[in-house]
């Protein structure tokens, strides 16, 4: 299990960025921020889920990737 107070930490560093994730980041970010306002407890992994979040983001950030928002 992941502890709230390191959840909620990365919830709110990887929310910063949300313009930049691609819709399936955004989804996993939607989907943990509403388990998180419900008071469930993190789960196993959703930390890590997190961490890979920010990491895709700082990546493409590195290579000068953006993604175009579909039309």
């Amino acid at each position: 299990m992941t502890d709230a107070e390191t959840l909620r930490r990365l919830l709110d560093a990887v929310a910063a960025f949300r313009d930049e994730l691609a819709p399936p980041e955004r989804e996993v970010l939607e989907e943990l921020e509403a388990r998180a306002a419900k008071g469930q407890a993190g789960m196993v992994g959703d930390d890590r889920s997190l961490e890979i979040l920010l990491r895709n983001v700082k990546i493409r950030r590195k290579k000068g990737l953006t993604l175009r928002p579909k039309s």
